[in-house]
């Protein structure tokens, strides 16, 4: 059995799957709204064997709205086929990496779309935490990301 729920804090020692996604953005303050290509969503997951239980902890990221001075990252809303593509990558890298098991490569396709910015680093919450688009981790994580 897998129980999942988010991650309150990054777990450590935890296998570790980023993967990205075009999500929605709405800012509570001002109502502006964008989409971004770089929806970041991070899974921790591992094997308890003393229980026999998975654990599966996610951590969806925000951004910034550019238009009003406001310090809170606003929460992705996901596109239904985004979040299927998500679940279906967690499942196969969890069925790869925990059971053995040979599995089909990783969706990397996204919902279209034609960027008119490129990804503002300093708006996001995946980059501020060194998550975004990047590989590097703390030593014993093993992190796959698409």
């Amino acid at each position: 059995m897998w129980s999942f729920g988010p991650a309150e804090t990054p777990p450590s020692d935890w296998h570790v799957f980023k993967d990205m996604a075009k999500v929605r953005f709405s800012c509570q303050r001002c109502a502006h709204g964008w989409t971004s290509m770089y929806g970041l969503v991070v899974f921790y997951y591992r094997w308890d064997a003393a229980s026999n239980q998975g654990l599966v902890r996610f951590l969806l990221t925000g951004q910034k709205c550019n238009q009003c001075d406001v310090e809170e990252f606003e929460t992705p809303m996901w596109y239904p086929e985004e979040a299927q593509k998500v679940m279906t990558n967690l499942y196969h890298e969890v069925a790869g990496r925990i059971y053995k098991l040979q599995t089909p490569p990783l969706i990397k396709d996204r919902r279209h779309g034609r960027p008119r910015q490129q990804h503002n680093t300093t708006m996001c919450e995946g980059c501020r935490q060194g998550l975004c688009k990047t590989t590097k981790t703390s030593p014993g994580l093993t992190v796959t990301q698409t």
